[in-house]
């Protein structure tokens, strides 16, 4: 089962006009703010980079084009890609804030 990445037109749109370049063949090009490498929007599918938002959305990052930046697939996917990590921290947030609360009560030790 393939995971598809989060990824929406807007937030797309938003990034390739604000990180966009021509490169020397007179073609469209972006770069991966992780890896550094270039995207081709010419000839790349369309599947292969995301619009990567720098504050995430549970922290109140939103859609403006200093939140949003083109990332690659390959640096965005897998076990240690920017997207498992990004899960991880906000779900360990949730759970800090829960406890905060006190809405989450702490179990019993298991005998």
């Amino acid at each position: 089962m393939s995971k598809r990445p989060r990824d929406s037109v807007k937030a797309r749109r938003i990034c390739v006009d604000t990180h966009s370049y021509i490169g020397p063949l007179g073609r469209k090009y972006m770069d991966c703010h992780v890896c550094k490498l270039p995207i081709d929007l010419v000839c790349t599918d369309p599947r292969d980079w995301r619009a990567d938002h720098i504050k995430r959305h549970a922290e109140g990052g939103g859609d403006t084009p200093d939140n949003l930046w083109p990332i690659c697939i390959d640096c965005d996917a897998g076990e240690d890609g920017k997207a498992a990590e990004d899960t991880r921290a906000v779900a360990k947030g949730k759970r800090m804030g829960n406890r905060h609360d006190g809405v989450k009560v702490p179990g019993r030790a298991w005998r």
